[in-house]
């Protein structure tokens, strides 16, 4: 028999605990509560269980957000899909156990990225110790890198990659991001290419041309970070980092 699916209210007050017991800042909870109790009031109004939510359920829902705030305000707000999306991956993470869901590959490039991905994800906790919140973000970041790269990012062509590649990567996404989020960024990418060195995945050890969180902090306010102060050649440095496989 089928289990009946939790209220909305039953997983509000299991995302609630979860959110004291992970320590998450007052300010920080009290702005995921707010946000997912206008999630589930969208989901309320349309009848869908917290289990029956999809990727495309939660577009749809940001979608219909920054155009009701466009209506509102003249215009969406700045980064709109980081501002009505906080905590609610969180809470869907807690439903359905892995968020976004993993998805069947559908070609050897996806499969291996895939892959490439879990295998992350193990390091980062085995090697890192980092928390399963962390790990999963980082993961999804692994993942949007590779599927950037596309074709580049496969066995044949992956161990090529190049400071080239991370700057023009970073220029792409640099647009959409605030500040702290573009020098947590470069955080994730680090990592991630130490991982990809010594797991023999990249011909050259990249983590190190990549600064790290100091980078929000070096920029004044209102200014725009160098992205070749970003990148730096990887010659000039040691191999900092102690193979963890």
């Amino acid at each position: 028999m089928t289990p009946q699916p939790l209220s909305h209210e039953m997983w509000f007050a299991q995302f609630d605990v979860y959110l004291h017991q992970q320590g998450y800042r007052a300010k920080t909870a009290h702005r995921y509560r707010t946000v997912c109790r206008q999630f589930l009031q969208y989901l309320h109004e349309r009848d869908i269980a917290l289990e029956q939510v999809d990727p495309a359920t939660l577009e749809a829902y940001l979608q219909a957000q920054s155009q009701r705030s466009e209506q509102r305000h003249g215009r969406a707000p700045r980064d709109a899909h980081h501002l009505l999306n906080r905590g609610i991956p969180l809470l869907l993470r807690l439903v359905h156990g892995h968020w976004p869901p993993p998805t069947v590959p559908t070609s050897p490039q996806e499969c291996f990225q895939q892959q490439v991905c879990e295998s992350y994800a193990q390091w980062l906790a085995r090697c890192r110790g980092l928390t399963p919140r962390t790990i999963a973000l980082r993961q999804a970041r692994a993942q949007k890198l590779l599927a950037w790269l596309g074709a580049r990012g496969t066995p044949a062509h992956l161990s090529d990659l190049a400071v080239a590649d991370l700057d023009a990567y970073l220029a792409a996404q640099e647009p959409t991001l605030r500040r702290s989020t573009r020098a947590d960024l470069t955080c994730s990418l680090r990592d991630f290419l130490r991982y990809l060195s010594t797991h023999g995945l990249i011909t050259h050890d990249l983590a190190p041309a990549v600064r790290g969180a100091g980078l929000a902090r070096a920029c004044p306010p209102g200014s725009h970070p160098d992205r070749s102060a970003q990148l730096r050649d990887p010659a000039a440095f040691g191999h900092l980092w102690s193979p963890c496989r």
